[in-house]
């Protein structure tokens, strides 16, 4: 049977050009398929609340043509035919854009790329395609809404509950008001402010060598703008909140969340091992608790999102109506119990192990590993020659007494939200709130 490769296999060479510009490549010689990837300062993070969307809008805009290809179904066509896709995400702080492809063919498209995001043409030649675009974003929109055009989907609902009416509150496709006011001096003027050199991380995963990469990236990325280092404003204050939308379905969804650590926070390794305590796979607490023992939920799970300057700790769990204030008591207490006694030596030991398969899976997957380092880049300026290695490491000296600061820290009834979607009865009702005040 082959070997894994070791986590030290990863080393990632950094190149920094004089606009400001990161640039980064990283071999990994068994790999087939490569990716050039982008990530970038974006999202309604990052947007005044009369931009609230556009960076969304502006993700679609990109794939819609350059003067070289200038259409999507030429753009796309051409990348096709060398055995690549273009991929693109915007999240609630960063947006990521990628083009994956044979190791082979990857140096050849990194001019394709190139144009994409420094030349698109965003409908400034051809307002239809703008009309098209918002018609799919609208369509994309309208899934998160019920017949009554009211918000039900409950990652908006729940970042609203956690953080306000500020930008790390709003969801990430806008509102549909906003929407139909986009039009092509909108999007050039965002991608000007974004998509520059200080506010951009690039860089390849692959099977190439990481000089030649470098080489390809600096020829065609030299000239990036090099704009205004964009600063995200900092997360409101924590306060508990609750919240419940009737909604009509066989099950009520619960969303209980707790402001956590940020990216930077020295506490940040022990929340992500506090994280696999609770949700990773079935013998850990959550569906060992309300699944296995209880069967209370189908299926129940954790996230744990950090950003630049804060983050966010969710449980989740959908359940019969009649359930809801008992599936809230057990996760109160699921949560509670690792607050004090604490989660045990063995459940530290095996959440590290279990990270490091984690991060050994990444060598196999050169999308999810060009983005994790582009993130890295792009929030802290640095990493470590051996990014992998050194995380482990990071995580591996992560002790029992830490790992229980992280849930004290983070399990605080200050910062908790409850969001509760479907049917609430008087007695859940009276139930959750008892719960919710007893925390």
């Amino acid at each position: 049977m082959k070997r894994r490769a070791p986590l030290e296999a990863l080393k990632v060479s950094v190149s920094r050009l004089e606009s400001g510009l990161t640039l980064f490549a990283a071999q990994l010689p068994w790999l087939e398929r490569g990716v050039i990837s982008a990530s970038l300062r974006a999202g309604p993070h990052y947007e005044q609340r009369r931009d609230h969307g556009l960076s969304h809008f502006l993700e679609h805009m990109l794939y819609r043509g350059t003067a070289s290809h200038p259409s999507a179904h030429q753009l796309v066509s051409v990348i096709e035919r060398q055995g690549g896709y273009l991929d693109a995400m915007t999240y609630c702080d960063h947006g990521v854009m990628s083009l994956t492809a044979p190791s082979e063919n990857l140096l050849g498209l990194i001019p394709v790329f190139a144009e994409v995001y420094q030349r698109p043409l965003l409908g400034a030649d051809d307002p239809a395609s703008i009309e098209v675009e918002r018609g799919i974003v609208r369509q994309e929109m309208h899934e998160d809404l019920d017949e009554a055009g009211r918000q039900v989907e409950p990652e908006n609902l729940v970042r609203r509950l956690a953080f306000g009416d500020t930008p790390l509150g709003r969801s990430i496709t806008g509102h549909l008001g906003n929407l139909e006011r986009f039009d092509a001096a909108r999007l050039a003027a965002h991608h000007a402010r974004h998509y520059t050199a200080k506010n951009s991380v690039i860089g390849v995963v692959s099977a190439l060598s990481p000089r030649a990469a470098l080489a390809e990236l600096t020829a065609h990325f030299d000239e990036l703008p090099t704009g205004e280092l964009l600063q995200a404003p900092q997360a409101p204050p924590a306060a508990a909140r609750r919240r419940h939308v009737s909604h009509a379905g066989s099950q009520t969804s619960v969303r209980l969340t707790f402001r956590a650590p940020s990216q930077r926070s020295r506490l940040e390794p022990a929340t992500q091992l506090l994280l696999r305590c609770l949700d990773d796979g079935m013998s850990t607490r959550l569906y060992a608790r309300l699944s296995d023992a209880l069967g209370l939920c189908y299926s129940v799970s954790a996230e744990y999102e950090a950003y630049a300057d804060g983050g966010l700790f969710e449980l989740a769990a959908d359940t019969q109506h009649h359930q809801l204030g008992q599936v809230v008591e057990e996760l109160l207490s699921v949560v509670s119990e690792l607050r004090a006694p604490g989660a045990s030596r063995e459940e530290l030991s095996l959440a590290q192990q279990r990270h490091r398969w984690h991060l050994a899976d990444l060598l196999l997957d050169p999308s999810g590993l060009a983005e994790l380092v582009g993130l890295e880049l792009l929030i802290a300026g640095e990493i470590a020659p051996q990014p992998l290695a050194a995380r482990a490491a990071e995580l591996d000296r992560v002790t029992l007494r830490q790992l229980r600061e992280a849930a004290r820290s983070t399990f605080q009834a200050q910062g908790m939200g409850l969001f509760t979607l479907g049917r609430m009865s008087a007695p859940n009702r009276a139930r959750l709130e008892a719960a919710f005040q007893g925390f």
